[in-house]
């Protein structure tokens, strides 16, 4: 009962984290600039008041603004990675396969947001992007696999230990 829960709650989860990912990508070109270089201004203004320092922020949003909205892709795609993996481990789906299914959702659901981008104003699909939002599901699923690992391990030490102590 416990399990199903957790399975409609991330289930809702992924599809609203979904939705938000689609909203996003059906902004036409000027649209998402705008977007982006807000949130640029916005950390600058921050920065300005934590160093007490003028920066040139046209210089800024300009030098910034394609490596801020790849990071995006590539942080957009690490987190769906995370929902999705703990969604397919509350179906327990082939345990042995949630590593390769996370990536292979992803991939799959980052082809077709850049496919639907090719219908947006302005837009383009590109495979740049696939590979940006594949490598940060990868890194997600890569990082979950270690803490599995390193936690399976530091368990078994654990009841080794104490299996030690009661003979």
């Amino acid at each position: 009962m416990k399990n199903k829960k957790k399975i409609i709650i991330y289930s809702i989860v992924v599809v609203l984290f979904l939705l938000v990912v689609f909203i996003l990508s059906s902004a036409n070109a000027a649209d998402s600039n705008i977007l982006s270089k807000s949130l640029i201004k916005q950390g600058m203004i921050i920065y300005e008041k934590i160093f007490n320092e003028k920066i040139n922020k046209e210089l800024f949003i300009i030098k910034l603004n394609y490596p801020i909205r790849k990071i995006a892709h590539f942080t957009e795609y690490f987190i769906l990675a995370i929902l999705i993996y703990k969604l397919l481990f509350y179906l327990k789906k082939n345990i042995n396969l949630i590593y390769f299914n996370t990536i292979m959702l992803c991939l799959f659901f980052a082809t077709i947001d850049e496919f639907h981008q090719l219908f947006v104003a302005n837009r383009t699909g590109r495979f740049l992007d696939i590979l940006i939002d594949t490598s940060g599901s990868i890194l997600a699923t890569f990082i979950i696999y270690i803490i599995k690992v390193s936690t399976k391990k530091k368990n078994r030490q654990k009841s080794c230990k104490q299996g030690q102590k009661k003979v």
